[in-house]
């Protein structure tokens, strides 16, 4: 950046007002006129480095085309700044410049821009400063001019070298870890607890982290009353960032909410609110640390017809075909989503069962699902949602694979506001799981834990499982979302001849991405056991 030069006899600031979030890759100056009559900048910023350094002096001449030559300082005018950068080509229409220690971004910079030329160099402002901009100075320049490819190539050698570096397993924060921590301490309100953040780098990938579990709100709430850590404060504001508009939609979504329970009681059809829905129609003092981004609603299936009816006549729009609302119904546990009239936020997901067909061998349509419901109050009267019992197992089903960690603290919930019997009922039904028992005998025993609560022994497959779950996340995506085999190997109780092909060929069922897949099998699990997990 730079500012006018002190003087004994005038030291008012005059010229462009510094803009308060400034780019390291810039140096903003105020222009000055100096004692020779041409106007004068002192340097601030790091990306002339190293031969422009904060107090120097820049004395401008008038820029000429004519007489610009590859290598000289031009300053010039960017909204609300001005910049010194290198002149690297000159192009018919512009100029092409760049910072000395920034030699990887360049600038394009129009003719217009341009206030002047860097004709003299001063040490300091003050009246004897001796003067830098000899032929040796101007020649340094051209030298690094001249290396800028060569010394960007360095650069972004550095920067993959730093990303390699910080992927190995020994060199990440334990992301999934530290997230279950502060979930934990939501469940049990520790104010004792208090999360380590390393640097400003840690702070947006564990905010990133977070999002991606659904947990952003969850985590806000828990830096609110727990206590401060280093960086602390900076992972809330990213948090905030993140969350900002989620008040408002959860609002609007609570209204229409209301609309639908009006349309199903006017019409007379059975039907049950599921998971924010619920939340939001009884207006649950957490709403809005679970944040909900459609409606869902079980219905009975021989009631799914008339319901579906129902919301068309209302305004409702189904963009999807005849036939592809048929393949809808046979692969998906809903129906196709139904998309609100004007002014209402989220689409309507009629429910039939709670996971797809053939995922669980667990019932959970409407027969297996009504002895668990209880009633709820709302603007439109009474209406019925799950209690502890259906409620926990919904979510336990729904985190199967553990996409959102944000169903493990409802699980956790669930599981201290159920009695010790229901607990055992619970533990019975997931034991009589035989799809996939593993993976949702992982979840419980988990969400157990999260919650304090005794709970049967755990399979040791379900422990592995979650040792698998730890490593996959605390691994680079690149690895960790491609890791479909190494996935169902685990839920296979680590047997190849075993794996489910709903897993391996899960988000797609294309030969390459499947074989691929199976390639980056040996990466997997070497990555895991580099995390020290089996």
């Amino acid at each position: 950046m730079l500012t006018r030069p002190s003087s004994p006899a005038d030291s008012t600031k005059v010229g462009l007002a510094p803009t308060p979030a400034l780019s390291r890759l810039d140096e903003v100056v105020k222009l000055l006129a100096g004692g020779s009559g041409r106007p004068r900048l002192a340097m601030r910023g790091q990306s002339m480095h190293p031969r422009f350094r904060e107090g120097m002096v820049l004395e401008l001449t008038p820029f000429s085309r004519a007489t610009a030559r590859r290598g000289d300082v031009v300053v010039f005018r960017e909204p609300q700044r001005l910049v010194a950068h290198r002149i690297v080509a000159i192009e018919p229409a512009h100029l092409v410049t760049s910072g000395d220690a920034q030699p990887w971004t360049l600038e394009t910079v129009p003719d217009e821009a341009v206030i002047g030329t860097v004709g003299a160099v001063l040490s300091d402002p003050m009246p004897n400063a001796r003067r830098l901009a000899g032929a040796a100075f101007h020649a340094r320049g051209r030298v690094y001019m001249h290396t800028r490819q060569l010394r960007a190539a360095f650069g972004h050698a550095r920067f993959f070298a730093r990303r390699i570096l910080r992927a190995l397993p020994g060199a990440r924060a334990p992301r999934f870890e530290r997230l279950l921590s502060a979930l934990t301490a939501y469940v049990h309100r520790d104010t004792a607890f208090n999360v380590e953040i390393s640097d400003a780098a840690d702070v947006r990938e564990t905010a990133r982290f977070a999002y991606r579990q659904g947990c952003t709100a969850l985590f806000r709430e828990t830096l609110a009353f727990a206590a401060p850590s280093r960086h602390s404060e900076a992972l809330a504001a990213e948090l905030a960032t993140q969350g900002r508009l989620s008040g408002v939609r959860q609002f609007a979504i609570r209204t229409q909410v209301g609309r639908v329970v009006k349309q199903f009681g006017e019409h007379g059809i059975p039907f049950v609110l599921l998971k924010g829905a619920a939340r939001m129609y009884a207006d649950t003092p957490d709403v809005f640390l679970f944040p909900s981004h459609d409606v869902d609603v079980l219905v009975p299936r021989r009631d799914l017809d008339r319901a579906f009816a129902l919301f068309l006549v209302n305004g409702y729009r189904c963009e999807y075909s005849a036939a592809e609302q048929e393949r809808y119904r046979l692969e998906h546990h809903h129906a196709a989503p139904l998309y609100p009239p004007k002014g209402e936020p989220a689409p309507l997901e009629l429910h039939v069962t709670l996971t797809p067909p053939g995922m669980l061998s667990t019932a959970s349509d409407w027969d297996a699902l009504i002895s668990h419901t209880r009633t709820i109050e709302g603007p439109q009267g009474p209406a019925l949602a799950l209690d502890a019992f259906g409620n926990t197992l919904h979510h336990a089903l729904h985190c199967v694979g553990f996409e959102r960690l944000r169903d493990i603290v409802v699980c956790a919930q669930g599981l201290r506001a159920m009695s010790a019997a229901e607990r055992d009922e619970l533990a019975a039904l997931a034991a009589s799981e035989s799809r996939d028992p593993v993976r949702l005998g992982a979840v419980l025993e988990l969400a157990a834990r999260v919650a304090g609560v005794a709970w049967p022994k755990a399979d040791p497959d379900a422990l592995a499982y979650l040792r698998w779950v730890a490593a996959r996340e605390n691994m680079p995506r690149s690895i960790g979302t491609r890791s479909q085999t190494v996935e169902a190997w685990y839920a296979a109780r680590r047997r190849w001849n075993a794996l489910d092909p709903r897993i391996v060929n899960s988000w797609s069922d294309e030969p390459l991405r499947v074989a691929a897949r199976y390639a980056l099998v040996p990466a997997g699990l070497a990555y895991a056991a580099g995390q020290g997990q089996p």
